[in-house]
């Protein structure tokens, strides 16, 4: 799955909040997200039900509903690319990097 996240006027560009939802994940697949942050960054949430989420390696895991990439975690006008596998009928891992 690819989901290109856009906005009037800035191809692929993340200018809002923005909430990604997943239907029937199958474990062992992968799933990938292309965005650009604008000039503005934004937080990024993954949801399906029951799920969690951990985040390039991080030991704390992000329930559902919840930011999983944090505004904090990029910078302004730069590509990225969150790699979602499915781990489990409960869990995923999110990898995310420059591009």
């Amino acid at each position: 799955n690819e989901v290109i996240i856009g906005a009037a006027g800035v191809p692929g560009a993340l200018t809002a909040a923005t909430t990604i939802t997943f239907t029937n994940p199958t474990a062992g697949s992968i799933s990938e997200v292309h965005f650009l942050q604008g000039t503005t960054s934004f937080a990024v949430t993954f949801t399906i039900a029951g799920y969690t989420f951990y985040q390039n390696g991080k030991t704390s895991g992000v329930a559902s509903g919840s930011a999983v990439l944090q505004a904090a975690d990029m910078a302004i006008s730069t590509f990225y690319t969150a790699r979602i596998p499915w781990l489990s009928a409960t869990t995923a891992s999110v990898e995310l990097t420059k591009s």
